[in-house]
């Protein structure tokens, strides 16, 4: 009983966000089986060799890293499973998409306050990913600063700004979140 058709199942997340892991999995069962044995097989991310997995019990998953430098959008990963004995070989893939981390931050900031002096801004940003190692940039009134996110997304910043001035009200420039 010679095995005809091969089939993967994936486990796979459809998006996947730059700079963080992944793990690639899924089973391999055949339309008729004459026993299970353990292959190797080969996973390719956009036709470049990511590593080997053994299949085990025709289960396998493989880690990888998505660089920060991955481009926006679709991007392919085959698994490969070369003949072998008289097993015939097979092959799969996916498509996931990697996407931008949905994020939101919340600054709070004077309304108003006295120039020269110092001014403190904080927040929190939010998002589906681990923020531990981001940044946030903060301009305010042509000075910055780069502040760490704390391990619940909260941040906090004095600004020193020597701008001769009154009470006047001052708009913030700006805030945005930086991956580590």
């Amino acid at each position: 009983d010679v095995p005809r058709a091969f089939r993967y199942g994936w486990y796979t997340p459809r998006d996947v966000y730059p700079g963080r892991s992944i793990v690639f999995s899924g089973t391999a069962s055949w339309e008729r089986t004459s026993g299970m044995i353990s292959r190797s097989i080969a996973v390719y991310l956009d036709g470049n060799h990511i590593g080997n997995v053994s299949s085990g019990a025709w289960a396998f998953a493989l880690e990888a890293y998505i660089s920060p430098d991955t481009s926006l959008g679709e991007h392919t990963v085959r698994a490969v499973m070369p003949p072998s004995g008289r097993y015939a070989g097979a092959e799969d893939e996916i498509t996931f998409t990697v996407i931008k981390a949905p994020t939101a931050i919340d600054v709070t900031a004077p309304s108003f306050a006295v120039l020269p002096g110092k001014i403190s801004i904080s927040g929190q940003v939010r998002s589906d990913m681990p923020l531990q190692g981001g940044t946030v940039v903060i301009a305010f009134c042509g000075e910055s600063t780069v502040v760490d996110i704390g391990d619940n997304g909260e941040f906090r910043a004095k600004l020193d700004i020597d701008s001769a001035g009154t009470l006047i009200g001052l708009p913030l420039y700006g805030a945005f979140f930086v991956l580590p």
